[in-house]
């Protein structure tokens, strides 16, 4: 009898085992097919859990990943658009020289059977090209009509100070910081440390006057006193909207005309001013009468109806002058891209003619000489 229900025991066992791999065969039938005993609940759980933090540095990965991606094309995209611009500013730079020896060419070529030099630009006159999305600019500007830095006496750049909005106090500072700059200075360790050399000892960033000439006008942006919008010059808005620009020393300096005398024909209203007892009428009457026709003699200015200048005032005045012309070249396209060049150039042998009153010149065997180049002009 025992045997006979262990027997009975054993097969409610094996028949209860047998039910239970039914229903789990009928959830996991390729598991089943292959005989494979399936994991316990706990065992199942923790590789789940495995399984879960795996997924979770998978996508951490694919994450960084693709921030770096993203990183990888930001910074390619930049050195591209880099490359692109300077390209751009590359072109621009070529333009503005092609346009400067285009300038060259026509104040060289022969005059016209038919019109005579009055084809050929002059001095204030702005030469324009246009190919394709660039737009150039050549302004011609003549040197005799600026106050040389290194031939003005201080009492032309007291005036040239005052003219320009300055002071009466102020100009006269101005104007010796600018003789103390370009005098040769006698006893230099005296002047370093007793004279006026040691306030730019006492600079940030210090430095010394040359005491010798002036070799740019920009180095006026060295001397004591000397502001960026004396020098570059401001803009002014009216009560109508307008827009003026007030000029600097940029444009009535330069060292290259190596004359004290001006030009009364490009000379603008402060340098005219500069002049020793010029009036601000007979400044006036010079830039309206030279308008209609430039002046041929200084002795013209006898017979303006405004105060009349003496033998002093007069030997600073010529009209015409020969002197050194500057063309000043500007490239933009139409994303804003600017170049500019600026070329100070002589005529060694002179002028031939005069056009409405004006210099132009002839084609030497050394048409001209370059005085100065400046890659990246400072207006």
């Amino acid at each position: 009898m025992s045997g006979s229900r262990i027997s009975v025991s054993s097969l409610l066992f094996v028949r209860a085992r047998l039910q239970s791999c039914q229903r789990m065969s009928a959830i996991h039938p390729a598991l089943a097919a292959e005989g494979r005993i399936l994991p316990r609940s706990g065992e199942l759980g923790a590789r789940q859990s495995e399984s879960g933090v795996v997924l979770v540095v998978v996508l951490w990965g694919i994450v960084l990943m693709a921030l770096l991606a993203f990183a990888l094309s930001t910074a390619v995209r930049t050195a591209v658009q880099g490359i692109e611009a300077q390209q751009e500013r590359l072109q621009g730079y070529y333009y503005a020289r092609g346009a400067v020896n285009q300038s060259l060419a026509l104040l060289l070529s022969p005059p016209s059977s038919s019109t005579g030099p009055a084809d050929r630009p002059v001095p204030g006159d702005r030469l324009v090209w246009q190919e394709g999305p660039w737009r150039t600019q050549v302004a011609l500007e003549d040197e005799a009509g600026k106050i040389d830095l290194n031939q003005a006496p201080k009492k032309v750049l007291v005036r040239l100070f005052t003219a320009l909005g300055q002071s009466s106090e102020a100009a006269e500072s101005l104007a010796d910081a600018t003789e103390q700059w370009r005098t040769p200075s006698g006893d230099e360790v005296a002047s370093m440390y007793g004279g006026r050399d040691s306030y730019y000892l006492h600079l940030p960033l210090p430095y010394l006057p040359p005491h010798a000439d002036f070799r740019s006008v920009a180095e006026m942006l060295l001397v004591r006193g000397v502001t960026p919008e004396l020098y570059y010059g401001r803009y002014v808005v009216h009560s109508d909207g307008r827009i003026e620009h007030r000029l600097g020393l940029l444009d009535c300096l330069t060292v290259h005309s190596r004359a004290p005398q001006i030009d009364i024909n490009t000379a603008p209203i402060p340098v005219l001013l500069a002049v020793p007892s010029m009036a601000p009428d007979l400044a006036g009457y010079i830039v309206k009468t030279r308008a209609e026709k430039p002046f041929t003699s200084i002795q013209q200015l006898n017979d303006a109806p405004a105060t009349p200048l003496g033998p002093e005032a007069l030997s600073y005045l010529c009209a015409p002058c020969s002197g050194p012309l500057s063309l000043r070249a500007t490239a933009r396209n139409t994303d804003g891209v600017t170049a500019r060049l600026r070329v100070v150039i002589e005529f060694p042998q002179g002028v031939e003619t005069y056009q409405n009153g004006h210099a132009f010149f002839t084609a030497p065997a050394r048409p001209f000489q370059i005085l100065r180049w400046d890659d990246n002009d400072d207006r």
